[in-house]
């Protein structure tokens, strides 16, 4: 039974009064932001046949949660098909909509799930959203937050899950991007039991730094009273714009690595001028990383590369800022669709989130992405367990963006949507001609001819599978019409690689 962890830092009414107090309006109205796990069987045949009530099918999932405060609450089972996805609201399963803690998703099928919250309110905000970390992607005794940030605009909310079966203590190490830092470990101590979550916003962390931050958090994690003894732990952040409409979400990573694969990399890129930044962490508390960023267009050719020559200096757990239009890229960099890889010039391992502006109001996160194992059979499988188009325009709509990672061009990448149920709504071949190393190509359920005529949309998921190394990015926007010129919102959220070893 394969185990998936997910930090939920769930927000209770007041936390979300807090975080929108620029809108008297928004205020008055106790707004509540709807929590759920979304999530997807991509296993085209059922996995538990032997030992069950109802052979051949009796595939099913189970989420405990468990509430910061210390009570567990255990869901009923929940039967999965193949190719089945669905939706768990939080707030309905449990009859409280201030949950705030962390859940544990126990299943017998290779799951992909991911975290939703949507504002309940009729005044429009981004979805946010980000994926689930299974214990392979824990962190031993540190885990990663590559930006975090206590400005006018917004205050970053940490989720930190312990996963051991025994208490942990933590401490939070902030790094300014100069390299400053600053640990809070406080007389008391940070203690999490098993399962639990430790929730933070940055603001009620009493800061050096006349109370506004933009850097990196390291998480350490040790067992309670014995140092250096590395637990498991997860984390994940969310921000809410203050005063605004935009909001996003995004996990933390385990363990630095040499090179991450960005599927966006964008200046002032089409009509809404969109722009990325990366926030590049030194995950090394001693050493200083050398980093530099390549460029490649969407046929594969490496385009430009920052700096432009030499590397960038990053201080030990301090985060480099680097925009998508600076200065000396702009030049070459603007209007062009690009994806991106971060590379560490002197095998210093690095973390990295991307976040992707645009003037017409759009502001997303995502994670970088790491090339992902071969299944068995020789083929690459990524899941996007939450698909959803709408055909109004003021309807959400996901648009993927799929990379690839390896070094030899892509001649086989199928795309297939399906139905909640299970049921094959359609299947694109996205190679008509080969895929280069570095090239990434999109696609959407209208491109593909997965919506019927007069009907809501699609609601589904996707599941890919490709003969070279692939990454994908789903972006979840909703068209809106908001003072400011503000007409387009939504988050980012990373395909799930999966292996196919049944």
């Amino acid at each position: 039974m394969k185990r998936v962890t997910l930090a939920l830092p769930v927000l209770i009414v007041l936390l979300a009064l807090a975080l929108s107090g620029g809108s008297p309006t928004r205020a008055q109205s106790s707004p509540v932001w709807n929590s759920a796990i979304l999530y997807f069987n991509p296993a085209d045949t059922p996995i538990e046949t032997q030992g069950c009530e109802s052979p051949p099918e009796c595939d099913d999932i189970s989420i405990v949660y468990y509430r910061e405060t210390g009570e567990t609450v255990p869901s009923r089972a929940i039967p999965v098909k193949p190719f089945q996805s669905g939706v768990v609201l939080i707030g309905s399963v449990l009859y409280d909509q201030t949950f705030k803690g962390s859940a544990v998703i126990s299943s017998t099928v290779p799951l992909a799930a991911l975290f939703r919250q949507v504002y309940s309110s009729s005044d429009p905000y981004s979805p946010i959203v980000y994926t689930s970390l299974d214990n392979t992607m824990a962190g031993e005794g540190f885990f990663y937050l590559p930006w975090v940030q206590r400005t006018s605009g917004f205050d970053t909310e940490i989720g930190v899950q312990n996963i051991e079966s025994v208490p942990i203590s933590l401490k939070l190490h902030f790094y300014k991007r100069d390299g400053s830092l600053y640990t809070y470990d406080p007389p008391q101590g940070i203690t999490v039991e098993p399962q639990r979550s430790y929730i933070f916003r940055v603001s009620a962390i009493p800061l050096p730094w006349s109370g506004s931050f933009d850097g990196s958090v390291v998480v350490e994690a040790n067992f309670s009273g014995l140092p250096g003894s590395h637990p498991k732990i997860v984390a994940a952040a969310r921000e809410v714009l203050v005063g605004g409409n935009k909001a996003y979400g995004f996990e933390g990573v385990g363990a630095g690595q040499t090179a991450w694969h960005m599927v966006s990399a964008l200046c002032s890129y089409g009509p809404g001028q969109q722009t990325s930044q990366y926030s590049i962490q030194n995950t090394s508390l001693a050493s200083t990383a050398q980093v530099q960023v390549d460029y490649y267009t969407a046929d594969g050719t490496l385009f430009a590369t920052y700096p432009a020559s030499g590397t960038a200096a990053v201080s030990p757990g301090a985060a480099l800022l680097v925009n998508g239009c600076d200065p000396t890229t702009q030049g070459v960099l603007t209007g062009k669709y690009l994806s991106a890889v971060v590379r560490s010039a002197n095998g210093v391992g690095l973390a990295v989130v991307g976040k992707v502006i645009g003037k017409d109001g759009l502001l997303t996160a995502f994670n970088g992405q790491l090339p992902p194992p071969a299944s068995p059979d020789g083929k690459y499988y990524v899941a996007l367990p939450y698909v959803e188009f709408a055909v109004r325009e003021d309807g959400i709509r996901t648009y993927l963006s799929i990379l690839n990672v390896g070094s030899s061009p892509a001649n086989d990448i199928q795309l297939t949507y399906y139905g909640r149920d299970g049921s094959l709504i359609t299947a694109v071949n996205l190679t008509g001609k080969p895929l280069p190393a570095h090239a990434k190509i999109g696609s959407d359920p209208s491109a593909a001819r997965a919506i019927d005529p007069g009907s809501y949309g699609f609601i589904g998921a996707a599941n890919i599978i490709s003969d070279q190394p692939i990454v994908a990015l789903a972006r979840v926007q909703r068209g809106v019409s908001l003072p400011g010129g503000v007409t387009s919102l939504g988050d980012d959220y990373v395909g799930m690689h999966y292996l196919k070893n049944w």
